[in-house]
């Protein structure tokens, strides 16, 4: 590879920046417009090239990353089956918990990059799910907590830590796109 070959982390930037075009064209154009194919073949081709660098990193570099783990906790196995299916494809790792409870559990015992929580958990809803993992001190610095729901929940959810609110259906552009501005928010108050 040569020293004109971006790096990593300016192909990500790249990456995030295409998928909040993509996620503004559909909203502007359609689903099938010309600039929408543009900007998804210009992401697809900016996919190819992470993936190529990240092949061609050293073996020690890559087991020092941080896996980006997704925890996804929502009782509906369609929501599951979705975003289990793009956040993989988006190099995510995804677990998945049914339960308020059992997701904090998890959470104490091997903190996640992100909790993506559905505010109508049962045993233990999103926002209080969100109003312990953000009070306890073993995982509040390091987890970042995406709220969703179909209610109007935004203002509960934001007092009570949540990083972001997403309404339902979940769209995979906008998902994807908070996602990475969680983390990065995170990573720049780490």
């Amino acid at each position: 590879m040569n020293s004109q070959s971006p790096n990593l982390e300016t192909l990500i930037e790249y990456q995030l920046v295409l998928i909040k075009n993509i996620s503004e064209a559909e909203s502007l154009f359609g689903s099938d417009g010309i600039e929408l194919i543009t900007l998804k073949t210009g992401l697809k081709c900016i996919e190819e090239l992470i993936q190529e660098l990240g092949q061609s990193l050293p073996e020690q570099e890559l087991s020092d990353k941080a896996p980006k783990v997704v925890m996804i906790a929502d009782s509906d196995p369609h929501v599951a089956d979705l975003v289990g299916t793009f956040l993989p494809e988006a190099g995510y790792t995804v677990t998945f918990e049914t339960d308020g409870c059992e997701a904090l559990s998890k959470a104490r015992q091997t903190p996640p990059m992100v909790i993506l929580a559905d505010g109508l958990l049962p045993r233990l809803d999103g926002i209080a799910l969100c109003r312990s993992i953000k009070g306890d001190p073993q995982t509040g610095h390091i987890v970042a907590v995406i709220v969703f729901s179909v209610l109007a929940l935004e203002e509960r959810a934001i007092k009570a830590g949540a990083d972001a609110f997403i309404h339902k259906p979940l769209e995979k552009t906008r998902l994807l796109l908070m996602i990475e501005e969680a983390i990065k928010k995170r990573n720049a108050a780490a």
